[in-house]
This record gives structure tokens, sequence and C-alpha cells, in this order.
């Protein structure tokens, strides 16, 4: 199997393993432990924040749901389109809890080194969520 395809696999169980079966431990063996993430609202957070980012987003929308939309792989990166939908328990991000689940759209680009995740970016379209 070519690197690009290798890799895509390896964001694919991030979507999958981490977000959508919720086992945040699997991003331990997904990430390297230099592992530097460029939210949209920071300069750069670590691998322990970015974990913590995951919980954080998992507790306030437990039924999240993430599809991959679009993936494109050259060399060592990887750039997902995705939309994710679930159902905000408590206010997160600005989106304030209604008992309605909510679609998010983003964009994140991760960059892959012997076979792990270590540098990533997202754009994260909060503007735009949508009931439903």
């Amino acid at each position: 199997m070519k690197t690009t395809e290798l890799n895509k696999a390896l964001v694919r169980r991030y979507f999958e393993e981490v977000l959508n079966q919720r086992r945040i431990q699997v991003f331990d063996d997904l990430a390297d432990p230099h592992f530097v993430s460029y939210l949209a609202s920071s300069d750069s957070i670590s691998l322990q924040v970015y974990q913590q980012a995951i919980a954080g987003s998992l507790a306030a929308l437990p039924d999240l749901h993430v599809t991959i939309q679009d993936q494109i792989a050259e060399g060592d990166k990887v750039v997902t389109r995705w939309v994710a939908k679930g159902t905000p328990q408590v206010e997160f991000a600005g989106i304030k809890p209604a008992g309605k689940a909510v679609t998010i759209t983003a964009i994140h680009i991760h960059r892959m080194q012997d076979h792990k995740l270590v540098e990533h970016w997202e754009a994260i379209n909060l503007h735009a969520v949508k009931p439903g």
C-alpha cells in the first residue's frame, strides 16, 4: 500500500475510533509524543491539551458522529473535509444546548511522520452551525 493511502487510513482511524467510538486512549497509539495542534482559536497546543479538547468535545456532544466527506493525501499530509452531527448537552464553543442536534463542518490537515500524527491544523465553521 502506498504511503499516502496508509496516511489516509491513519487519519480515518482517528475519526472513527477516537471520535465516533469515543476511544480517546487510541489517540496515544496514533499520535507522536511531540504532537502539536494548531487550532483556529490558539497558536498551538500540546498532545495532552489536545486530548483534553477531544474529551471536552465528546462530553459536550455525547452523541457526536463524524462523517468524512473527502480526503486528499500528498506527501506526508492528509486533508480531510468532514461533517459532524451531535446534540449539545452544555454550552460548547458558543453553541448553546437547545435539545436539538446540530451540524458542524470542518477541514483538518494532519501531517504524519514515521506512521504517527505529528501536526494538526483545523478550520471549523462554527458560524454555520445548523440545527439538524
